[in-house]
């Protein structure tokens, strides 16, 4: 795991064991510095797209190969520069601050969430595997946003269980790109996710003991 993702998970970690909360001034800096990100996707806002619908445009991007990832890693530093002074908007217990302030579910509000951890993944630890499965999303990039969202709607059923349908959705992702492009590419969609989801239920991983002993 790279010293970034480590900070990340050490700082909210750390944050929660102290007691530390979400709290109704977290996620001002959300509209402008999500905005200013979409906007170089190509994405006008508000409304604020699905996260499919985000995932679509960045796999444009990927299509030009290095350079294309390279321009999104850059997009995606500006935007942990301008989320650095509300570093709380990115975890899981501040979706719903995160919801209200982009006027989307809550649902939709955590894999936004998730999103951003999958960048930091792509463009750190992540970065060679990725470029290595690059042909096969290209190849298949109706299939992978099949995938993607056949996966996500069912770790969404039940908001009450996510922390035990971790394990599904992971397994979820690495057979569907296992099955489309082969083992490396399910073996990489495997890890990205669950990187995100350390992200997104740091909360849960201390709560239900469940969750603190699966394999994520």
């Amino acid at each position: 795991m790279s010293s970034k993702i480590a900070l990340l998970l050490f700082f909210y970690s750390t944050a929660l064991v102290a007691g530390y909360e979400a709290n109704m001034y977290a996620c001002q800096s959300a509209p402008q510095c999500v905005s200013q990100y979409l906007v170089n996707l190509g994405i006008a806002t508000p409304p604020y797209p699905s996260y499919v619908a985000i995932i679509g445009k960045k796999q444009q991007f990927l299509g030009n190969g290095a350079s294309g990832l390279d321009q999104l890693c850059s997009w995606n530093s500006n935007f942990q520069r301008c989320m650095s002074q509300d570093p709380q908007c990115l975890q899981g217990n501040s979706s719903s601050y995160l919801a209200d302030k982009l006027r989307i579910a809550r649902q939709e509000a955590e894999l936004y969430v998730m999103y951003f951890a999958e960048n930091v993944y792509e463009c750190t630890d992540g970065r060679n595997d990725l470029l290595d499965n690059l042909q096969c999303f290209k190849n298949h990039h109706n299939q992978s946003l099949q995938v993607i969202n056949r996966c996500r709607l069912a770790f969404d059923s039940d908001i009450s269980r996510k922390c035990e349908l971790t394990a599904s959705l992971t397994e979820c992702l690495r057979d569907g790109f296992g099955q489309e492009c082969g083992k490396g590419t399910g073996e990489f969609m495997c890890n990205e996710e669950k990187v995100a989801l350390r992200m997104l239920l740091v909360l849960a991983s201390m709560l239900v003991p469940t969750f603190a002993s699966a394999e994520i």
